[in-house]
């Protein structure tokens, strides 16, 4: 779950808790904010010694799920889009499109760094395989990309 400036944590809480709910109900799932370093938080590593997660999920809304989650966020982007755009000559048409494909976008998407990869590996799972430990994206505008979540 990511951490961004100027918008409430509690509202980015609140939107990945109602996200993660799609993935068996939410039963089981840990929430764990990511606006520092956990690689090397000890409560966290125990946290997820106890857990020992099947599935590594990172709460990744899209510029859609940014309209819900701070509207006045949302607006400024897409002024700024649209202000481009129109300056770089792109007709009304093309705008509105581009403005449409946008809003599927990752807008605050946060990507594991190898390190932390590697720790989490090392925390979880020592004994298996890189390509063994699953991972996804989620987010309130499509379904999770594996076949465990409620539609």
């Amino acid at each position: 779950m990511p951490s961004v400036d100027g918008v409430p944590w509690q509202w980015i809480v609140e939107h990945a808790i109602a996200t993660q709910c799609r993935v068996w109900g939410g039963q089981g799932n840990l929430i764990v904010p990511t606006g520092w370093e956990i690689r090397e938080d000890e409560l966290f590593l125990r946290l997820l010694r106890c857990f020992n997660p099947d599935l590594l999920a990172v709460h990744a809304p899209t510029h859609s799920d940014v309209e819900e989650i701070a509207p006045d966020a949302y607006a400024a982007t897409i002024a700024d889009a649209d202000r481009q755009l129109s300056d770089l000559g792109f007709g009304e048409q093309a705008r509105a499109d581009e403005l449409q494909r946008l809003r599927g976008e990752v807008a605050w998407g946060l990507e594991p760094t190898a390190e932390l990869h590697a720790k989490l590996i090392e925390t979880v799972a020592p004994l298996r395989h890189d390509d063994e430990v699953r991972s996804t994206f989620l987010n309130g505008s499509a379904p999770p990309t594996f076949g465990h979540a409620c539609r």
